[in-house]
Order: structure tokens, then C-alpha cells, then sequence
């Protein structure tokens, strides 16, 4: 439904060898995906040493589509679970934090959204419209709402069947940073 920075620590914790082998596992799968300059710190995503281009976040929403749980989990636009408190059943609610484009936008297959004060608001996603496949990557975004708003208009123009494999909108700032 949404990532949890809680869970990723606690599956780094527990990976044998614990964080530091998890991160170094990381790193090495990033490598084998052809992702050769991202480099993770952390299992959370949260470290500001994290790196990753646009098309390097692009291979790994491609690789993740190999795993049925990812596709499944990623795009569902909430979940309800009932648990036992003080006698009584409680019906908790979560909420998927790309939930507005789940909703608008049957075609998307994989959804990740993210927020860091390096990397402002980000959302990576796999789209599948008339045996089509394609990613949209965008980074840098200041608000949420402007996340939206170009992932909105991204996805209007691919799905009128533009004639482009990768859509990555890059922000002015951020292409004044990395020089794209």
C-alpha cells in the first residue's frame, strides 16, 4: 500500500550479515540491473548519501515488475485490516500514496511514490496500454501536488499513444544540478 521506512529497516535487520550486508546487497543488485552510477546508504531510501538517475529508477521499476507481490501490492489503492483492541474489533484503513493516479489511471501496472528533502517529490511508474509498455520517471518535484500534476499530464500524452519508450520530466532545478 505504501512503503514503510519502518519495514525496510526491520528487512535489512534481519537479512543475514544485518544492514550493512543488506545495503552491500543492494548495491550489488543495482549493479547487476545496469544501474551503474546509483549508489544506496541505506535500506530505507531515507539517507541523503542515496543516488540514482532517472533511468537507473526506471530499470528498477522494470525489474520490479518481475515480482507478482510488487505489481499486486504497489497498485492497490487501499487496504482494511481488523485487529482486536480492549475487547472490541477496530477496522484500520491505509491508504496507497499515489491513490488520486490509481484512480484516474486504470493502466498503471507498478506505482512507487517517494519524498526526500535531496530529491524533493518523486513517483516511478509502469504503465501497459495496448500491449504497450513504458516507465515514467519524475524527480524533483516541489509539492505533491506538482507531482501529480506532471505525472497527470505525462500520462494524458503517452496514453494518446505518443511514440516514446521513457517520459522523464526533469524540473529546472534539477537539471541546473546534475547539468541535464
Amino acid at each position: 500500500i505504501r512503503s514503510d521506512n519502518r519495514a525496510a529497516d526491520a528487512l535489512a535487520a534481519d537479512f543475514p550479515g544485518g544492514e550493512r550486508a543488506f545495503v552491500r546487497a543492494m548495491n550489488q543488485r543495482a549493479q547487476r540491473l545496469g544501474m551503474t552510477t546509483a549508489q544506496f546508504a541505506d535500506a530505507s531510501g531515507l539517507s541523503a548519501g542515496n543516488r540514482a538517475t532517472a533511468g537507473e529508477v526506471a530499470e528498477m521499476i522494470k525489474a520490479s515488475a518481475l515480482y507478482p507481490f510488487i505489481v499486486q501490492t504497489s497498485v492497490q489503492k487501499q487496504a482494511l485490516f481488523d485487529i482486536n483492541l480492549r475487547q472490541r474489533v477496530r477496522t484500520i484503513e491505509l491508504h496507497n500514496t499515489n491513490r488520486p493516479l490509481l484512480f484516474e489511471f486504470d493502466e498503471i501496472v507498478i506505482s512507487k511514490t517517494g519524498f526526500t528533502s535531496a530529491a524533493g517529490w518523486c513517483v516511478a511508474l509502469m504503465v501497459e496500454k495496448n500491449n504497450r509498455t513504458f516507465v515514467v520517471v519524475v524527480l524533483g518535484a516541489q509539492t505533491k501536488q506538482q507531482r501529480l500534476d506532471i505525472t497527470r499530464k505525462i500520462l494524458y500524452n503517452q496514453l494518446r499513444d505518443i511514440e516514446v519508450d521513457y517520459q522523464i520530466e526533469l524540473l529546472p532545478w534539477y537539471q541546473r544540478l546534475f547539468g541535464y
